[in-house]
Order: C-alpha cells, then sequence, then structure tokens
C-alpha cells in the first residue's frame, strides 16, 4: 500500500491530487449509498430503529475511541493554506466561496452516514459503524452476510487510502517551506 501511495504522496501541486478527491466522494457516496440500500431495501436486513439511550451522552472508553474519528474529520484546518495557495485568484473570497461549498458537502454526509447508521442499529450501534456493519447478519440465517457490507468495508478503505495523500502533501509542504 505504500509503495501505491507514495508517488502520490510526492506531487507537486495540490490540483494534481484532484481524481483523489474524486475516488473519495465517489467511495463515500457509495458507502452512503449501500447503507441506504440495505435499510430501505433489503428484507433480510432488520433495522434496530432510533431509541432514546443513544441521544444521551456516555463516559465509556467506546465513547473515547471515537475521537479518532472526530479528529479526522476536522483535520480539514492543516489544508487551510495548501488549498489558499492553489487557488487561481488568491483572495479571501474566493477561498470562502470554496469553504461555502466544501463545508456544508461534508457536514451532509456525515449528517447522512450518521441518521442512516442510527436508523440501522438503533442503541446497539458502536463507536465504529464498520465494526456493526462487519458484524450484520440475515435475520433468518445467522451464518449469512450482507453483500452491502462488503461494498461499504472496501469502499471506506478506499476512503481512508484517500485520506493519506493530503495528510501528507500538508506535511511535506511544511517542511520545504
Amino acid at each position: 500500500l505504500a509503495v501505491i501511495l507514495l508517488p502520490i504522496c510526492l506531487k507537486r501541486e495540490l490540483a494534481e491530487l484532484t481524481w483523489i478527491s474524486m475516488v473519495l466522494f465517489v467511495s463515500l457516496g457509495l458507502f452512503v449509498l449501500c447503507n441506504f440500500i440495505q435499510l430501505t431495501f433489503d428484507s433480510n436486513f432488520d433495522p434496530q430503529g432510533i431509541s432514546t439511550e443513544i441521544l444521551s451522552p456516555k463516559a465509556s472508553w467506546q465513547t473515547i475511541s471515537a475521537l479518532s474519528v472526530t479528529m479526522l474529520a476536522y483535520s480539514y484546518q492543516q489544508n487551510v493554506f495548501p488549498i489558499y495557495s492553489e487557488l487561481k485568484v488568491k483572495t479571501n473570497e474566493t477561498y470562502s466561496n470554496v469553504s461555502k461549498l466544501a463545508l456544508p458537502l461534508t457536514g451532509s454526509i456525515y449528517f447522512a452516514v450518521g441518521i442512516i447508521c442510527a436508523l440501522m442499529y438503533g442503541a446497539g450501534l458502536e463507536s465504529s459503524v464498520l465494526l456493526n456493519i462487519g458484524n450484520s447478519r440475515h435475520k433468518d440465517d445467522l451464518s449469512k452476510g450482507f453483500w452491502e457490507a462488503y461494498i461499504c468495508q472496501i469502499s471506506f478503505m478506499v476512503v481512508l487510502m484517500c485520506h493519506i495523500p493530503f495528510i501528507f502533501f500538508s506535511g511535506k509542504e511544511a517542511l520545504l517551506t
């Protein structure tokens, strides 16, 4: 994996990573779509629904382990200056417009995943929904998994791989300047 990602991580311009962004959003869309299909159309899946228990905060190790996901969600600020330096017209207004487009799009993806997964797994929702997805079984045959689960896990692996070049880009830029 490192051998595959190394040439991508060493790109000189952020614009050269555009295709990575497209792959990232397609993978996220596939993740949301597969979960939505499983929730609404798969008769073998038994959705739990949202319970009031999931709405109250819990002081447990699972809550703390979920912080890594939260930190990844807010790691956007490290890319502010590289994004600004790659703009064709470098003004605060242009960056503001880019940010006004990107942040609601990102927020809607997180919101959609949260609502769909809360409807799917209810109070049994783990700090990492991938645990729930991987452990989901047909309600009639507990030895049988869902095809949607395999696609979701592969697409999330691609999502994580697509984050690595952006993190390395910021670090590389910081070292070179």
